[in-house]
This record gives structure tokens, C-alpha cells and sequence, in this order.
């Protein structure tokens, strides 16, 4: 272990017990539950948090694979709860560890049960937190909240690619239960702290729209703080998926609201510099630009390879083709990033030339001819988007649209604080983790979860009865579920499917907030129309002079409320396709117990 992180002695003789007696004997794969090893860290942690973590009324703990404890001790101390219950299934193994813990007095109690079937929360509740009860809810709250109990979560790595339950699957039933109001949220939504594997946050904390998936979606509707509050950095690949610009820029942000709250970050815990990738010796008959990107472990490999063909004084054919080979992927990583850009950036003037014609079919002092210059300005520009993909090798342009879409959410809202990612709304960056403050050392990151008490998505949920609402459930759960397999669904191709027989013009007239992320052209022999409201702003609402096109949306870039507003304008269209039916048009699977096949028997669930 590096110097500057010292372990105390209790946490070394344990760490020393744990290597011994657990792993060895158990195999690293089947408990790959790191403990933290170094008391500053934990400090550092509970420190940062304290903010969230700290509330007036008293608080329970309920504290699901606490492993050996070392965690749960820090965060008993910090926190004092009334009660602290330990819900572990390998007490075989850690049970030794956790008894003494139990048996210091400070309010602990250990239950031998497996977190992930577990169902009867009630019962939980009942017989070990008898002060939660429906007065620990709070009032006049669309989703109300619970304060008085904390949620630790030390959740295991997924042990192989065949097993079921994963920590992506924990944290959507955690909140899918949040929306429901049922589980550990029966008593009103808790807060969450989570220890989770490192694969695992992009999918909690989409950096990018091709990560944005259920889990995300579901953590979009009812959060009001998702962020991650110390980190391993550990494998950080998704850094090659965005871009250099936008990903500095959010760097910028995160710091701007850290400093306006006075979050003043340890030495040692800062976030790890940006390096840019490396430029290359030979760009050859490269006619690109150097194109900034971040440097990856991948870049330092080939610079690596690049120049052991150069400085050894007789290579042999091995190594010189070695170093001519890595020297063509340094080139085609530039090129593709540059190309990439290029359409991304000739999309977003494609987007403001449609905006701006929105704009000119709204202002009657302009004349017909004005408005069709607007839409043949917006045509030659999609017309150059559509030529650069066809003269261009795929492999060269190869996931432009993430690109794009990543740039046009950041366009949609112009602000990182208004971002459809939680992620660049984070309050501060995470704190740094050494690797060898864990044992084992693997990549893990802590994610705090706390509701918001009236989200917007509730607005439009409650009024609505049992039935129509376990119907829309259900429908946000096909659409979400679909992004595994359908990650480029336009608006276009799911109300081919939902609603056939409606035009874009009418679909964006029923549910106007729409506008927004769609095409607009002139409507042949049509111009310019004031609206009926001047305060309005033309791109935000439906024009009669306009036909929309929806084909060049894809939903993944869409906030989460529109998604819902989208499911919700199907629901009252009193349209008969079942949300069953909608996942088989659009392409999804359904298990066995899904479609309503076969027995309970036959399934395995571990």
C-alpha cells in the first residue's frame, strides 16, 4: 500500500482475518464484497455526506450485505441510529465478525437472509424497526418521504454473466419500489447509500445516451440527488464515448458548485487530471486535424509499441510491423474522432437552421419567400450530414449518432444544471479511492440516492386510478426495457407501432412538447402565421404553418418526463395494443414468467 494511506491496526488485524478466513477459503468470486481497509476513508466519505446523511428526527439503519462490518461500524458511529439491522446471507463466513458488533451494545442486530428475496418487508419492519409506521412518512407530499430510515448497500459483483440478479436489476427494483411506494419505501421514500461494482455506475449514472437505459430512467423520475461520492477511477472507458469538450466543460461545472458550497476536497481524494491522447509522429496521408480526445491506457500501449519500433537500433519484421500497426490505429482513432465531430457539429447547425425557421414561420413581418429560403438553408444543410455518411468508410463514422445526440442534449437545454444526465448535475466530483484501500481491490463506486418529495412525473400519475396506472407502469417498462436491443428508436418508429395511423403533425398537436426535439419544414404553399400567444416560444409549441418530422429524433435523448408524457397521450388515445404487444412490435423478448408460460417450478432463481 502506497504511504500517504495509512491502515489503523483494527482494520489491518481484520483485513488480515478476512484474507485468511474468508477468501481463501471461498474463492474472491463467489464474495467479491470489498471492505474498506482504511479508516480515513471512511471518514472522508461519511464527511462529504454528512450533509444528506444528518437530518433533525432520529434514523434507523438497515444495512443489506454489510460483509465484515468495517463500513457499518464507521457509518454506526457517525450516525448513532437507533437501530442497526444487518441483513447478511454468508454469516457462515462473516458471521464471526458481525456478532461482534451486535454484541457491543450500539443498537445492532444481525438477520441471516439473502437481500435480494427478500419480499416481505412488512414483516421486517414489524418485528426489528417497530417506530417505522405511517407516521414516519411525511405530509403533503405527492411521493412522500422517510427520513428516519437509511438504506446501506454493499452489493455484491455479479459472480458470473448466467447469474439473474445483478446490481444494475437491485437498484431498478429499489426504484421502481420508490414509484410504488412499496418494499423498503412502504413507509414513504428512504435514502439510499450504495457501495456498487464499478461496471455497474454508468448504467446508475448514464455518461452518455447509449448507457441510458431502465435503471436511469427510473432514477430520472423520482430523484431529486443521484451522484456518486467516492470512486476507484478505475477502468474509466467511458471517457473514450464523450467528447473532449463537453467532458471538460462539465469538469468546470462540477467545480463551480462545489466551490459556491464551500466543498473543499482532501489531498489526495481529487478527481484524476484529463490527459489528452497522444498526437501522432506519422499522421501520413491523414488529411484530418489532430482531434483532442482523452488518453486511455489503450493510447499509452500504442505510443508505447509506436515507439519501440523506432528507438531500437536493428528492430526485427516483428516489431517493426508491430509499430506500423499500432501507428495505423493511433491515425484511424484521430480520424474516426474527427469525423464523428464533423457530423455531430454539422447536425447541431442542421437543428438551429430548423429552429430558426420555427422562429420565421411565427413572425408575420416576414414573407413566404423569407420562409422558404429557412427551409432549403435547413435541407442543404442535412443534405451535406447525409453526404459526409454516404462518401465515408462505416468504421470511420461509426457511432456519429451518439455523438450527436450527446451534443443535442446539451444543445436542447444549453446548461450542464438542466442536463437529461444526473451525472452532470453532480454537486461535486467524487472522492478518489486508492485500490489499495479495498481489499479485495476491486473497482467499486458509492452512490447516494434521495427522492424527490413531488416530481413532476407524480403530477401526471396521480390522478389517475389503480388500473390506468399499473397499465402506464407497465408501458414505461416496455419502452425502457426496449434500449437494450433497440438503442437508435426514433420517435417515428414507435408511433409507427403505437399510434399508425396519426401524422407527425398530429401526434406533435396532441402533445405539443414534442416541438422541441423534432424537425420543422414549411408546409408547402404556407407562411408565415403569428402565434396566438406572442409569449410563446416557436419551437416549444405546435405551428400550423409546419410539418414535423419525427423520423430524425431517436428517444434515448429525450428527458424522462417527455417519455412519460408520450406514454401517457397513448394511454388516453384509447388506443388496444397492450403493453405485451408493444414490446413484440418494437422488437423486446419476454422471459417465460413475463409472457405467462410455463411453472413457477421450472425456474432457478440462483
Amino acid at each position: 500500500m502506497s504511504a500517504k494511506w495509512q491502515i489503523s491496526n483494527r482494520f489491518a488485524q481484520v483485513s488480515n482475518a478476512i484474507k485468511k478466513n474468508v477468501y481463501i477459503d471461498v474463492g474472491i468470486r463467489r464474495l467479491a464484497k470489498p471492505d474498506i481497509v482504511n479508516d480515513q476513508l471512511s471518514v472522508d466519505i461519511l464527511q462529504r455526506l454528512s450533509p444528506y446523511l444528518r437530518r433533525n428526527t432520529p434514523v434507523d439503519v438497515l444495512d443489506l450485505w454489510p460483509s465484515t462490518g468495517l463500513w457499518s461500524s464507521q457509518v454506526n458511529e457517525f450516525l448513532k441510529p437507533r437501530r442497526h439491522v444487518l441483513i447478511e446471507p454468508s454469516t457462515k463466513y462473516y458471521g464471526k465478525y458481525l456478532n461482534q458488533l451486535v454484541e457491543s451494545g450500539r443498537g445492532f442486530e444481525l438477520l441471516t437472509l439473502d437481500p435480494y428475496e427478500l419480499n416481505d418487508w412488512s414483516n421486517i419492519f414489524a418485528n426489528h424497526f417497530p417506530e417505522q409506521g405511517p407516521s414516519s412518512t411525511g405530509e403533503g407530499q405527492m411521493l412522500p418521504k422517510n427520513d428516519t430510515l437509511l438504506v446501506l448497500a454493499n452489493i455484491p459483483e455479479q459472480r458470473t454473466t448466467r447469474d439473474h440478479f445483478t446490481p444494475v436489476r437491485w437498484w431498478s427494483t429499489m426504484m421502481q419500489s420508490c414509484l410504488d411506494q412499496k418494499g423498503v419505501h412502504m413507509y414513504g421514500s428512504v435514502r439510499i447509500f450504495a457501495s456498487l461494482p464499478g461496471n455497474a455506475k454508468c448504467n446508475v449514472l448514464p455518461r452518455t445516451v447509449i448507457d441510458r437505459r431502465r435503471a436511469a430512467m427510473l432514477t430520472e423520475t423520482v430523484s431529486q440527488h443521484t451522484f456518486e461520492v467516492a470512486s476507484t477511477y478505475e477502468n474509466e472507458q467511458w471517457v473514450t464515448l464523450k467528447e473532449w469538450e463537453p467532458l471538460n466543460l462539465s469538469r468546470e461545472r462540477a467545480a463551480e458548485r462545489a466551490a459556491a458550497h464551500n466543498i473543499i476536497t482532501p489531498a489526495g481524494r481529487e478527481i484524476p487530471p484529463l490527459e489528452s491522447a497522444p498526437i501522432s509522429p506519422q499522421p501520413g496521408k491523414l488529411t484530418q486535424e489532430y482531434a483532442p480526445r482523452p488518453c486511455v491506457d489503450w493510447h499509452k500501449s500504442v505510443l508505447d509499441r509506436i515507439e519501440a519500433g523506432e528507438k531500437e537500433e536493428n528492430p526485427n519484421k516483428a516489431t517493426i510491423k508491430d509499430a506500423r500497426t499500432a501507428l495505423y490505429a493511433l491515425n484511424l482513432d484521430n480520424k474516426q474522432t474527427w469525423w464523428r465531430r464533423e457530423v455531430a457539429k454539422t447536425q447541431l447547425e442542421a437543428d438551429q437552421a430548423s429552429r430558426n425557421l420555427s422562429r420565421l414561420a411565427a413572425d408575420p413581418s416576414q414573407s413566404s419567400k423569407d420562409l422558404e429560403r429557412a427551409d432549403k438553408r435547413y435541407a442543404g444543410i442535412k443534405a451535406a450530414v447525409d453526404k459526409i455518411l454516404a462518401k465515408t468508410h462505416y468504421r470511420v463514422v461509426r457511432g456519429h449518432d451518439r455523438v450527436a445526440d450527446d451534443a443535442r442534449i446539451f444543445a436542447d437545454t444549453g446548461s450542464f444544471d438542466d442536463s437529461v444526465f444526473l451525472f452532470d448535475r453532480r454537486p461535486f466530483e467524487a472522492l478518489r479511492i486508492d485500490p489499495e484501500e479495498q481489499y479485495p481491490r476491486l473497482p467499486r463506486t458509492f452512490v447516494y440516492f434521495e427522492a424527490d418529495a413531488n416530481p413532476s412525473v407524480m403530477q401526471k400519475l396521480s390522478p389517475l386510478s389503480h388500473e390506468k396506472r399499473s397499465e402506464l407502469m407497465e408501458l414505461f417498462e416496455t419502452l425502457s426495457s426496449i434500449f437494450s436491443t433497440r438503442v437508435n428508436l426514433t420517435l417515428s418508429e414507435l408511433y409507427e407501432v403505437i399510434l399508425p395511423e396519426r401524422t407527425p403533425n398530429e401526434i406533435v398537436k396532441d402533445l405539443p412538447v414534442l416541438a422541441r426535439y423534432v424537425t420543422k419544414r414549411q408546409k408547402p404553399g404556407c407562411g408565415p402565421v403569428a402565434l396566438e400567444d406572442p409569449t410563446l416560444e416557436p419551437n416549444n409549441c405546435f405551428q400550423e404553418n409546419i410539418n414535423y418530422d419525427l423520423s430524425h429524433t431517436r428517444i434515448r435523448r429525450l428527458p424522462v418526463s417527455v417519455i412519460w408524457d408520450i406514454l401517457l397521450n397513448y394511454q388516453n388515445s384509447g388506443a388496444d395494443v397492450s403493453p405485451r404487444q408493444v414490446k413484440r412490435l418494437l422488437g423486446g423478448t419476454l422471459t417465460g414468467a413475463a409472457a405467462g408460460t410455463g411453472s413457477a417450478q421450472d425456474f432457478r432463481l440462483r
